[in-house]
């Protein structure tokens, strides 16, 4: 199923509080979802898009969103935060915990669990996890089983409200997930360089998007070194061994903001650490090539 593709027309941001009740769509490797949402308080159901990780009948939610009205879909609310209320009648509790949100955890021990806990059956899952062996039939093992699950999707879904709040774009969630694991959101938020690093092609625009959420100047070293590897990437995935310095330097200038002798300088701290390579540009010895170090690497090997 595609995404539809929304008009132009949207409404100021409003905000609905309720339970999925239904997910029409849902994409496992983006987390795009499609859901009926009631309502609290209200008769009818509405229709919500957008990201939500491993979204499950039942589930109580604070949507923040713009109202779209789609020709072939009708009214719809575009997700643009997302934060998850936790739910408070037993009945609700078992909704949740049997819609599958925890691997491998049947109605079964999701009843002793609820019997046994009551209206802190999550509190105890979140913040107790010792005392669910206390419940009858649920040893160490299932036990382990449990927390870990539960901390699995609460730190993707707040690794998403981090991505929504930051302006990132949220497909970008699963990827982080799948690179850092659990500690997604603690690396972002105590080392918003590393993804520029660590993950290819979308790893500049999330750490600079958080640099700039947090008040980094344009011409922070850390900032610079990263945009002159993030250039040279794409300019390897589109077919280029290297980039003639002064080409590197206007992208770095009109892309991002970046002063050319600061970018000169960043060029230079990163060749004398055997990141980029600059040599005289083939045919132009009084120019630069600036190469990254493996695809220096490839072409000398090729070359001998």
């Amino acid at each position: 199923m595609n995404q539809p593709t929304p008009t132009e027309q949207t409404s100021p941001a409003t905000a609905v509080e309720g339970h999925i009740e239904r997910v029409t769509f849902h994409h496992p490797d983006s987390h795009f979802t499609i859901a009926r949402f009631r309502v609290a308080r209200q008769q009818g159901r509405i229709t919500v898009l957008g990201y939500l990780p491993n979204p499950r009948p039942g589930e109580t939610l604070r949507i923040g969103g713009q109202w779209e009205d789609h020709p072939r879909y009708g009214q719809q609310l575009r997700i643009t935060s997302v934060q998850s209320a936790t739910p408070t009648t037993l009945e609700s509790i078992k909704t949740y915990l049997c819609s599958g949100v925890i691997k491998g955890v049947g109605p079964k021990t999701v009843a002793r669990l609820v019997g046994h806990f009551q209206e802190n059956t999550l509190d105890a899952i979140a913040g107790s996890p010792d005392r669910l062996t206390e419940v009858k039939g649920i040893g160490p093992e299932t036990a382990a089983r449990v927390v870990a699950a539960w901390k699995s999707h609460n730190s993707l879904r707040h690794l998403i409200q981090y991505l929504y709040d930051n302006s990132i774009n949220p497909a970008y969630g699963a990827r982080i997930f799948r690179e850092y694991g659990e500690d997604a959101l603690d690396i972002l938020r105590n080392d918003p360089m590393r993804p520029a690093y660590d993950i290819s092609g979308i790893g500049f625009t999330i750490s600079d998007r958080i640099l700039q959420n947090l008040g980094t100047p344009p011409d922070d070293p850390a900032r610079v070194q990263a945009c002159i590897l993030h250039v040279l990437e794409q300019m390897a995935d589109d077919g280029h061994i290297y980039s003639p310095l002064v080409d590197l330097l206007a992208q770095c200038r009109n892309r991002f903001d970046i002063d050319s002798a600061v970018a000169r300088t960043a060029v230079t701290a990163l060749a004398d650490a055997g990141q980029v390579v600059a040599e005289p540009l083939p045919g132009d010895p009084s120019s630069q090539a600036v190469f990254l170090q493996q695809m220096h690497l490839a072409e000398t090997t090729v070359v001998a």
